[in-house]
Formats: structure tokens, C-alpha cells, sequence
């Protein structure tokens, strides 16, 4: 299998990750996030148009920033320690060969995942496979 998705259906999935508390969900795997709160202003100020929280996320993304994955248990020398870019969601995105990603991601594109099936795409996306069951 191989699945190639469009910027579009990029950009949908990854705001699904970040609508669908993918991100929340992480905590119960002892991982935080982070992001600059500076750039986050200043991407809203610039866009009145996206009034969600997640939507300013994902425009900090197109917008080159990153939103930090952080090992809360293994500290700031863990393999854990992750940077979430549109760049490294797109390299990983755009040519998905592995049939367990692929099916998490087309029940993403379908609007038909969870907090969970998002979960285990942004694991995917980081570590290229599920690490926190």
C-alpha cells in the first residue's frame, strides 16, 4: 500500500490531531506539549480569521514554527523529546507505506477518527511507529 496525501489533506489531519485532543490525550503517556507563545500572538493577531485555538496551532505550523513534544518522565536527553513541524508531518504524510498508518490515516481524512486514532497518527508522525500503546 502506499497513500499519498495532498497539502490539503494534510493540513486536515493534522488539525485533526489538534481538534480531537490528540495532544491531551499524549498525557496519559506522561508527554507534555509546548509552544511559543510569542509566535502563537502574533500568528492570531496577523490572521482574525482563525478564531480557534487549534487553528492558530496549525497556522503557527504553515507559518514554519513547531510544537515541542516533551517526555515528562524520561527528561531532556529522551529519544521521546519530539518537535511537531508541517515539514516532518508532510515527509511523513506524503508517502504512508505502512498498512496500519495508512488506516488510521484515511479514518482521519474521513473525519471519522478519535482522540485515540489521532494519537496514534501524531506517534506515527514522530517515532514512525506506535511507542505508547
Amino acid at each position: 500500500m502506499n497513500l499519498q496525501l495532498t497539502s490539503e489533506e494534510i493540513d486536515a489531519v493534522i488539525l485533526s490531531i489538534l481538534c480531537n485532543g490528540a495532544l491531551s490525550f499524549a498525557s496519559q503517556s506522561g508527554l507534555d506539549y509546548d509552544y511559543d507563545r510569542q509566535h502563537y500572538k502574533a500568528i492570531k493577531e496577523a490572521n482574525p480569521i482563525l478564531n480557534c485555538y487549534e487553528d492558530v496551532l496549525l497556522g503557527m505550523l504553515k507559518d514554519g514554527g513547531k510544537i515541542q513534544i516533551i517526555d515528562q518522565e524520561g527528561g531532556e536527553d529522551s529519544e521521546y523529546n519530539k518537535d511537531l513541524t508541517l515539514k516532518l508531518a508532510t515527509e511523513q504524510l506524503s508517502n504512508v507505506t505502512d498498512p496500519e498508518f495508512a488506516e488510521y490515516v484515511i479514518t482521519s481524512v474521513r473525519e471519522e477518527g478519535d482522540a485515540e486514532t489521532d494519537y496514534s497518527i501524531l506517534q506515527f508522525i514522530l517515532y514512525d511507529e506506535i511507542v505508547f500503546g
